[in-house]
């Protein structure tokens, strides 16, 4: 091997430096250590094991002068090649201390290393390796945090500056026991953990199988040089996927709630040909625009028309949805169906139909426009003054703050009246909501001569939506946080219903509306003595 080739395997098989130090205390087990002692500070890296070392001259020139001498059958339990030492050389300068030799290599200075003999005896191997960067506080915090996921399970004591990180197998809290592994599969865990006879290999993402876990292997697994993939010809791994798949696809199944990794996987099914489409039909793993996921048997039930694809917070899929037009599918979710749009539903039967995201919104103009009061319709100027008395039940009582004012649990928006094709309504945050009149002009305050609570509870509900913005609602993507805090707030509804049709009286409404005053600009409500506390 050419020795630039060697320098370069080297350094780029490193991918870290709890990456090496996984290394040099897999070595120490390989030689039949009992306890590996690890040492992180800002220069040195130091590994002690009492495990066997090297025991002749004929050791160190055949397993440390030369890379790549294959391990003898039984006579390690990770290695194979004697590459990995090689990580440990990629970070700083390497000493080495075992029985009677002295070993020292620093590939920034040289390929190769300087050999003492005849030294004071040293038990097992003690390495320490000076850094050639300097690591901070945070580095060592950081690179602890990684050894102990790495060497969690392993099958001897490890301590890291002065602190056990490995643990014992406990059986009974893994689910899952075969001759090959022990698995313990968890919905709350983002990937399965793979740990190769109690030392990590890698992490896969939970969308390939459904599931999160923990899986200890028993016997070895065939890895990669980097240890950091178990490869598919692995006879080991083959025979323990088929029972993480089976269970994986148990869990998404029943679940009633995917998380995104679990949807994921749903698709994954389906498009492999793992899962049946009839096998999905009440499964919630399509996602809208919105982030909201839903089952085939929801989409159909929710009645819409046509179906379409747009990306996530999507202003014009933000409105289709709202207004039940089309269901929009998450351009995010589409893509894993590997499929063109117009077929992503064609699995399940009474389906809407596919239209372009284009042919449903060519006539909507994404910015709305706000109206000057002196232009508000004499029903938009009744329907102000239910708003405004919903928007002061919202925001709760008042109390005096430490500077003795008067202030609302919750600060007042100015409710104006606006024109727009696309939303219901806007705010910016913070200081005022503007209700599309194309949405009230379809909601009466009256029916059969009695509040039309229906039209109440949809304005209710378009309030609250808007005061759940801490943004400009034009610009804001609806989060898992803000779904959060509209669930908390729905609860105001029933009152901020009952307050705005007491306030909307019959002959206050032909008052209104009877006697229009195009100069009239609604007001800010004051306080109410009685909601004033002290």
């Amino acid at each position: 091997m050419h020795p630039e080739l060697l320098r370069s395997v080297i350094k780029k098989q490193a991918g870290s430096l709890g990456k090496a130090i996984l290394e040099g205390a897999m070595n120490s087990i390989d030689a039949d250590a009992t306890t590996v002692n690890i040492d992180i500070t800002p220069t040195h890296v130091r590994i002690t094991d009492d495990g066997r070392g090297f025991r002749d001259a004929t050791e160190v020139q055949e397993f440390f002068a030369t890379f790549g001498t294959p391990h003898q059958e039984g006579d390690s339990v990770y290695g194979q090649f004697r590459m990995g030492r090689g990580q440990m050389f990629a970070f700083g300068k390497n000493l080495w201390k075992t029985g009677e030799f002295v070993m020292t290599v620093d590939i920034n200075e040289k390929l190769g290393f300087d050999l003492l003999v005849n030294q004071p005896n040293t038990t097992g191997c003690n390495i320490a390796i000076e850094l050639y960067e300097p690591i901070s506080q945070v580095d060592i915090a950081s690179h602890v945090r990684e050894v102990k996921q790495m060497l969690k399970y392993a099958p001897v004591p490890i301590f890291v500056n002065n602190e056990r990180v490995s643990q014992d197998i406990n059986p009974s809290k893994f689910k899952l026991s075969t001759d090959d592994a022990w698995i313990s599969l968890d919905d709350d865990k983002s990937g399965i953990e793979v740990y190769n006879l109690g030392v990590y290999v890698c992490t896969l993402s939970a969308w390939q199988y459904g599931t999160g876990g923990v899986i200890i292997s028993k016997e070895r697994l065939d890895v990669n040089f980097a240890r950091n993939q178990v490869l598919g010809s692995c006879k080991v791994w083959k025979r323990i996927i088929p029972l993480i798949n089976k269970t994986g696809k148990q869990k998404v199944t029943r679940k009633q709630v995917l998380n995104e990794a679990e949807q994921e996987n749903v698709i994954n099914r389906l498009v492999s040909g793992d899962m049946r489409w009839d096998e999905a039909r009440t499964i919630r793993f399509i996602k809208d625009t919105t982030g909201k996921a839903w089952s085939p048997n929801q989409i159909q039930r929710a009645g819409f028309e046509a179906y379409t694809v747009a990306p996530i917070g999507d202003v014009f899929g933000d409105t289709l949805m709202q207004t039940k037009r089309a269901f929009v599918v998450a351009k995010s979710c589409a893509e894993l169906f590997e499929r063109d749009d117009s077929e992503l539903l064609k699995g399940w039967y009474g389906m809407p139909a596919y239209r372009t995201l284009g042919a449903l919104t060519a006539t909507m103009n994404a910015t709305g426009e706000q109206l000057p009061s002196k232009e508000w319709r004499k029903a938009e100027i009744a329907w102000v003054h239910v708003i405004r008395t919903m928007m002061y039940t919202y925001c709760g009582g008042w109390f005096r703050n430490d500077e003795g004012e008067y202030v609302q649990e919750q600060k007042q928006r100015k409710i104006n009246i606006g024109t727009s094709q696309v939303a219901l309504a806007w705010t910016d945050g913070e200081t005022f909501v503007t209700f599309a009149r194309e949405f009230l002009a379809e909601l009466k305050l009256f029916k059969n001569g009695a509040p039309n609570i229906e039209a109440y509870v949809k304005v209710a509900h378009v309030l609250v939506h808007e005061m759940c913005h801490d943004t400009d609602s034009r610009e804001n993507i609806h989060s898992p946080d803000f779904y959060r805090n509209y669930h908390d707030s729905a609860m105001k509804m029933a009152d901020m219903v009952a307050k705005g049709a007491k306030e909307m009286t019959a002959q206050k409404y032909k008052r209104i509306t009877g006697e229009f005053d195009p100069g009239m600009e609604p007001e800010a409500l004051e306080p109410e003595p009685d909601l004033v506390m002290a």
